[in-house]
């Protein structure tokens, strides 16, 4: 599926011309791609990014290694969300630990490693800058985009009805149709609620949740001792 393919559909919904193809039901379609995206954690937007100043590869592909000395590196368009940071060391196929997510600028540790990551702004940071050692890794990064241009494919062939009935609630009002808006506002409540429901499962279905510190066994406090 494709925003074209959704294209003739949306136009239909509207009852407006084909003069409306070239622009106006595109970017109305993308728009509720782009909602979707950033309303909802849809499971397919999570994605991998390769950190690096250098190789022969673009921004973000697996042939990107790191520099000495970096310590910043901006964010991949259209970030939503972390989920883990590691290093890669491609020579040998190793991964180190996790680094640790701080909210702020966080003192080196003392052994000089590199252990923890905040976000700040546009850019990730590290805590340590990347010494000789570390040059030739790659800085690995999971995460959850909202980039309509990588996702769209996807999401217009998974969740075709939630971004038409979005598409056309948009475009009845810029064309003017009230009634139109009314009608396809109800539908869209109901496909709301259907991926509320439905995205909440998934994304919670296999999680362990822990909201208190693990119960240690009684003990008695003066045990009979055999003789």
């Amino acid at each position: 599926m494709s925003v074209e393919a959704l294209v003739p559909r949306v136009r239909r919904a509207l009852g407006v011309s084909s003069s409306y193809d070239a622009e106006t039901v595109p970017d109305l379609i993308r728009q509720a791609v782009g909602r979707l995206l950033r309303d909802y954690n849809l499971p397919k937007s999570v994605g991998r990014w390769y950190f690096g100043s250098s190789g022969p590869g673009d921004e973000g592909s697996s042939t990107r290694i790191l520099d000495v000395a970096d310590q910043s590196f901006n964010l991949p368009s259209g970030f939503k969300r972390d989920f883990q940071l590691r290093f890669y060391d491609p020579a040998d196929e190793t991964w180190s630990d996790p680094l640790q997510k701080r909210e702020a600028f966080v003192m080196p540790a003392a052994s000089g490693e590199t252990l923890r990551y905040w976000i700040e702004g546009t850019k990730l940071w590290i805590d340590t800058a990347i010494e000789a050692d570390g040059a030739g890794k790659q800085l690995l990064f999971f995460y959850q985009g909202m980039d309509v241009t990588a996702n769209e494919s996807w999401v217009t062939a998974d969740y075709a009805d939630a971004v038409c009935y979005l598409a056309a609630v948009r475009g009845a009002v810029e064309v003017r149709k009230p009634d139109l808006a009314d009608t396809y506002a109800k539908l869209w409540a109901d496909e709301r609620e259907s991926l509320a429901i439905y995205l909440n499962e998934l994304e919670w279905g296999n999680v362990v949740m822990l909201q208190r510190e693990r119960e240690l066994p009684a003990l008695d406090r003066y045990p009979i001792v055999a003789s």
